[in-house]
């Protein structure tokens, strides 16, 4: 079906279709990865930047306590 539509098309080649169907496919499966992700996982990765200004902010308030 999806051929017979890109054939009718002037200029397409068999490498268009390919392309296509390659991307197409690649899409779907980082689409499933995403749902099947981890939630945990999601939610540590989501925190990670705020953690590491929240460590970096206690220790130059520490460094400014010894001084």
């Amino acid at each position: 079906m999806i051929s017979k539509y890109f054939s009718s098309l002037e200029g397409i080649s068999t490498l268009g279709i390919i392309g296509l169907v390659i991307f197409f496919g690649i899409f779907i499966l980082l689409l499933v990865w995403v749902i099947k992700l981890d939630k945990n996982y999601l939610a540590k990765m989501e925190n990670l930047p705020l953690e590491n200004q929240i460590e970096n902010n206690h220790k130059a308030e520490n460094k400014n306590e010894i001084e």
